[in-house]
């Protein structure tokens, strides 16, 4: 009888930790990642296509999420050229990965319940500086994007430039993301 409540004990425990936290990973394939910019040139834009990541939940709300982009998986649609100035810029061979981790993710009061706030870590290039990230999520709170005004010279980055200086990058650029997150296992 004793061994019956115990294991009985144990059935509820499990059950009530896994309504209150469920991690899900993000759906690289549903993902879809770019940063964009200007230059004297042109606008530009950069694909990311090699990314990582996870989402938790904490009672039924997104708690926390943990993303990493690879640089030398990113690709400015130019070629080798442009690729290799991507690579320099973000200090590739010393920092091969974007991270980015969030300390806390809250409802954004006044807007509709599917608007959120994620503050947290983003290090680029060996600098890691505190991002507030605004983030709208489907009803199901599996698909999220956002799109993040930054700067190159926050995270100490000179803005690029080609052809002697003739075409100089300008310095804000904006990450544009649409992920998709699903259950581990799920395909």
């Amino acid at each position: 009888m004793r061994i019956r409540s115990l294991f009985t004990l144990v059935v509820i425990f499990s059950i009530a930790l896994y309504n209150n936290a469920q991690t899900l990973s993000l759906d690289t394939e549903a993902s879809e990642i770019q940063v964009s910019g200007t230059s004297t040139h042109n606008d530009w834009i950069v694909t990311v296509s090699e990314t990582e990541g996870t989402l938790e939940f904490r009672d039924g709300i997104p708690s926390k999420v943990d993303l990493k982009f690879k640089v030398s998986g990113m690709d400015g649609g130019k070629g080798n050229i442009m690729n290799n100035i991507i690579n320099k810029t973000l200090k590739e061979s010393e920092h091969p990965w974007i991270y980015f981790h969030s300390e806390s993710i809250k409802k954004t009061s006044g807007n509709p319940e599917n608007h959120f706030e994620s503050k947290g870590r983003l290090s680029i290039a060996g600098e890691e500086k505190e991002v507030t990230i605004s983030i709208v999520s489907d009803n199901n709170l599996r698909k999220f994007s956002s799109d993040t005004p930054l700067k190159f010279t926050t995270f100490n980055m000179k803005p690029p430039t080609a052809l002697f200086g003739a075409l100089k990058t300008g310095d804000d650029i904006t990450i544009h993301c649409k992920l998709s997150f699903k259950s581990a296992g799920s395909q």
